[in-house]
């Protein structure tokens, strides 16, 4: 196993230990406070945090199965979890048998405000974009919800008011702008499709599967032939709604199997689950189709490719380059 490995199999189960954690913490603040509406309240967290331990058992599993990608390339952030561990190990330690109400809540607080550290969010949204290839389920799209149910209750149950409900607001905006740049790490902003890296990090954890035997595996290329020239044409504005079209009419033609970014300034790359070439190539035919007539003529060019174990051995980082260089390869013929 590689350093890479190392570093993100081992963010993955301080995490899980963080959200191990939080389950007992809340479950025991259920069983201290017996007002019923804030029981209730401190179940329900301590159930959506046993959601999120399955999450990372889920993860876990998966790190020992393929070669993750390097997620985190500052190593220093395995110090900085590390560190916010054995301070919420020390919150559960000095638990007593009563807690009063403030002194939950703010527990509670230091408890959200670490689980927004942005490795959660990384992950979160690796597992999110992966999803149709492995069955995970990533807490992501029901994070916002888990955050907003506590910052309720944090303005109904608690005084002063006004104060915490700006401590819940900061939480809020913490895990928003963390999720803005995770998003910036993996998704091309112009089409919203995964930009280079996005591609080269779960593209990888799909070769990886499918070197294994475990995921039938193409690709195709497709290329807007001249796009620099349209782009200066037509100006910038323009030349961005044909990529968005061209985004979308991919997003339409391939399956929800599938993987679509935007490598290059003018090239988009699917990686799709299946093994039939023709398939492929009726997809990239549907994406011309369906694309709208734009302002100026243009031309695509495309090849397709099935991945054998052998092109998977080599990953996404030498995929891609081989299907830019044979696409350019065959441009030229054309030419000629």
């Amino acid at each position: 196993m590689s350093d890479n490995e190392n570093v993100t199999a081992r963010v993955i189960e301080l995490c899980g230990e963080f959200d191990r954690i939080a389950v007992q913490v809340y479950a025991h603040l259920a069983e201290v406070q017996t007002i019923k509406n804030i029981n209730k309240f401190w179940k329900v967290m301590s159930e959506e945090e046993q959601k999120h331990c399955f999450f990372w058992k889920k993860m876990s599993e998966l790190s020992k199965k393929i070669e993750l990608p390097d997620l985190f390339p500052n190593k220093s952030i395995i110090a900085d979890l590390e560190r916010d561990m054995e301070t919420v190990r020390g919150l559960q330690k000095n638990l007593g048998s009563y807690v009063s109400l403030e002194k939950a809540f703010l527990l509670a607080y230091r408890m959200e405000f670490y689980a927004v550290h942005p490795p959660f969010e990384m992950l979160f949204q690796y597992a999110q974009i992966m999803q149709p290839f492995l069955g995970i389920e990533s807490p992501m799209e029901g994070y916002e919800k888990h955050i907003s149910l506590f910052i309720d209750a944090l303005r109904y149950f608690s005084e002063p008011q006004d104060a915490l409900a700006m401590v819940g607001e900061m939480l809020m905006r913490t895990w928003r702008d963390n999720h803005a740049m995770v998003r910036l790490h993996y998704f091309d902003q112009v089409t919203g499709v995964l930009n280079r890296r996005g591609l080269m990090d779960i593209g990888s954890s799909l070769c990886s599967l499918a070197k294994k035997g475990d995921l039938p595996l193409s690709v195709a290329l497709v290329n807007i032939d001249g796009f620099k020239e349209v782009n200066e044409l037509v100006g910038s504005d323009e030349g961005d709604r044909i990529l968005r079209w061209l985004a979308d009419s991919m997003s339409d033609s391939f399956s929800e199997a599938s993987l679509i970014g935007r490598p290059g300034g003018d090239s988009f790359l699917v990686v799709e689950q299946t093994d039939d070439f023709e398939r492929m190539e009726q997809s990239v035919e549907q994406t011309r189709r369906r694309m709208p007539e734009p302002s100026v003529p243009l031309s695509f060019s495309h090849i397709c490719m099935v991945i054998d174990k052998h092109t998977c051995s080599l990953g996404m980082d030498s995929v891609l380059p081989q299907m830019e260089l044979a696409l350019k390869e065959k441009r030229l013929t054309t030419l000629d």
